[in-house]
């Protein structure tokens, strides 16, 4: 395994955050970049591509709630460290 992808591992392993926050960011750009093509009136060309990106929109936020509950669920590190 190389240097670059063994500090990679490491730095996901420490941080586990830091992928979801990636991930909850990459779902929040593509809402965004959709949105922004909806609302330009020549940036959908026909119904079905305006459903297309309603379907991006969609599959962006099921996966933002994924990371919400993932969170919600797993035992933060912080709070156990830090409880008396």
């Amino acid at each position: 395994m190389s240097d670059f992808r063994s500090r990679q591992n490491t730095l996901t392993a420490d941080f586990p955050f830091l992928e979801r926050s990636h991930e909850f960011r990459a779902s929040l750009n593509t809402i965004l970049m959709s949105v922004e093509l909806l609302a330009d009136e020549e940036g959908v060309e026909d119904e079905s591509e305006r459903r297309h990106y309603l379907d991006f929109i969609r599959s962006a936020a099921d996966r933002m709630n994924q990371l919400l509950a993932q969170d919600t669920r797993a035992p933060s590190k912080q709070s156990s460290q830090h409880s008396v």
